[in-house]
């Protein structure tokens, strides 16, 4: 370019300087251009957000740099027998650098921080939700001591006296800070290799200590006391060691023993049936569905409608949401079977190693069918996708299809919105609650919009996959079995047992799920308990069922381990 203004113009510098600025607006208003009027309209159209956010990020930034180097291009004019000329290319140089940085600094932050935090929400990784938070407090310092770095560098600064002292002062502090750096590396390896995530609930073995996780930071994990309402800070190395039991793992459902006890004069049959049918008539109390609506009008001792207007009795909404339950399971049952059709007919259909054109449409029409049953329709097709095994094996994911969500009340998804709505209508529950409830259903219904538009993209085109469906609808199905809601969990549901006995008295365990210890600000499993003791109280009292002369009962046995063991005081 130089070569060519050079002719046109003739050897005067302040010529070539100005000719060579013209041209490089030229270059930036034919760059700005191309940005808003083309790859501007393209990212509009587009249905993923990333494109928009990197493309807002970019353009401006973008525009800056090719100015600030079109302007160093054009100092060349003068060449370098000015000592102003070569300050001014340093500067110039030293600009575009900390321009750069600053460039890669926003994107990190507003384009690939924010996008992979939005997806970590979605997702149900501990590892990827925790790393983040970490690699934002360390990546951008990161980013901006390096840019410092080359624009010291730009200054003709001879670094290499400074890397030989960093290295020998980073031996010294590593030596002077071996614990600190111990409690740095036991985080990175909790960020890893986690056993827990920001909100789980923990017990410390060692420590006898049930707590949430508030946060995992660089060289201490921070905890909040449930019971005293207050932080505890705990070095990271010691967390790395402590045996800890996870009570949201595998889920977030509880389990709670409590113990009684009467005379031995007592029909056992009559007590175990009192114990169990108390426990099911309880609304926050895990069980079959059926049971539970026979046993709920038993159950006295519930919180009443408030005196505002629109509030409820606990009685009211628990019948309400376990009909919805109802209904909900008898969907999923009903997907359960769906599916297993499914593969039976990708079985069949596969059968000679090629798909034909009536098994194509054959399956076609089932994974619509099962879409529909889910709550999407096929509205029309996406742009090309690449997904992440098509990534892996270097090849395009077939065209995609469009699935919107359905209005019917009757799909999937929706008798979950009907159920979930119920469920945050609990008049126990507090307003942060609510979105705790809601939360996880999110991440569940994208995975329904993925896996779907997987299984649709199969059997649409051609894609030499077709043989993944029947393993596709298997994944579908355990899905709904062990993350989205299982149906009649017969293992859960309230259990009596006769643990020991003599010549005086029985004695007896009740062992029932509670459906979320977190709720109520990690208060729902107490006031269960409670609500339960105060009904056995008076079930045993209106069956004149005679106790023991000792106290029938002192604490009570978690599922955990947390509470108290329960002893039961022998008569003398």
């Amino acid at each position: 370019m130089q070569s060519i203004v050079f002719n046109f113009f003739g050897p005067l510098p302040w010529q070539l300087f100005l000719a060579s600025l013209l041209a490089w607006l030229g270059i930036i208003i034919f760059l700005y251009l191309l940005f808003t009027l083309v790859i501007g309209r393209l990212v509009a159209r587009s249905a993923s957000t990333l494109d928009d956010a990197l493309f807002g990020s970019l353009t401006r930034p973008l525009a800056v740099l090719v100015g600030i180097y079109g302007i160093r291009q054009s100092t060349l004019a003068f060449g370098t027998a000015y000592i102003w000329l070569q300050w001014l290319d340093r500067a110039l140089s030293i600009t575009f650098v900390l321009a750069l940085t600053y460039t890669v600094a926003h994107v990190f932050l507003d384009v690939f921080l924010y996008n992979a935090r939005r997806r970590a929400a979605l997702s149900d990784s501990a590892a990827l939700q925790l790393l983040l938070p970490v690699l934002g407090r360390i990546g951008t310092p990161l980013i901006y001591i390096l840019g410092l770095v080359a624009a010291l560098g730009n200054l003709g600064i001879d670094l290499s006296g400074v890397w030989v002292a960093l290295g020998g002062g980073a031996f010294v502090l590593a030596f002077a800070l071996q614990n600190i750096l111990g409690d740095f590396f036991s985080g990175m390896v909790l960020l890893v290799d986690t056993p827990f995530r920001p909100g789980d609930v923990i017990f410390l073995q060692d420590m006898q200590l049930t707590a949430v996780i508030n946060n995992i930071g660089v060289r201490v994990t921070q905890l909040y006391n449930i019971h005293n309402h207050n932080d505890i800070y705990i070095p990271n190395s010691t967390m790395a060691k402590a045996v800890l039991h996870n009570l949201n793992r595998p889920s977030a459902l509880h389990a709670i023993e409590l113990a009684f006890a009467t005379e031995r004069t007592e029909d056992p049959k009559k007590i175990i049936e009192i114990l169990r049918d108390v426990a099911n008539g309880h609304p926050d109390v895990i069980g079959k569905v059926e049971d539970k609506i026979a046993a709920l009008d038993r159950f006295e001792g519930l919180r009443p409608a408030g005196e505002q207007p629109g509030s409820y009795s606990k009685r009211v909404v628990a019948r309400v949401r376990l009909k919805a339950e109802y209904q909900l399971n008898l969907a999923l049952l009903a997907m359960h079977e769906q599916l297993r059709g499914l593969s039976s007919t990708v079985s069949r259909v596969m059968a000679s190693g090629h798909l034909t054109a009536s098994g194509r449409a054959e399956l076609r029409t089932e994974c619509e069918k099962l879409m529909g049953e889910i709550g999407y329709t096929v509205t029309g097709e996406r742009r090309i996708v690449t997904s992440p095994e098509a990534m892996q094996h270097g090849l395009l994911q077939p065209v995609l299809h469009q699935i919107t969500r359905q209005e019917n009340p009757r799909t999937l998804i929706n008798r979950t919105r009907a159920w979930v709505e119920v469920l945050q209508a609990d008049p126990d529950l507090f307003p942060e609650d609510l979105a705790m409830v809601a939360a996880p259903w999110g991440f569940k219904y994208a995975w329904f919009e993925t896996h779907l538009g997987k299984m649709f993209g199969m059997v649409a085109k051609s894609s030499g996959m077709e043989k993944r469906l029947a393993d596709l609808a298997d994944e579908l199905r355990t899905y709904l079995a062990t993350k989205y809601k299982s149906t009649e969990p017969g293992w859960i549901a309230p259990q009596v047992r006769v643990t020991m006995f003599n010549d005086t008295f029985v004695a007896y365990r009740l062992r029932y799920y509670v459906d979320n210890l977190r709720l109520e600000h990690w208060r729902r499993t107490q006031r269960i308990e409670g609500e339960i003791n105060q009904e056995v109280f008076r079930r045993f009292d209106a069956a004149r069922v005679t106790l023991p002369k000792a106290m029938f009962m002192v604490g009570s046995q978690r599922g955990d381990s947390l509470g108290e063991v329960s002893k039961l005081v022998q008569p003398g």
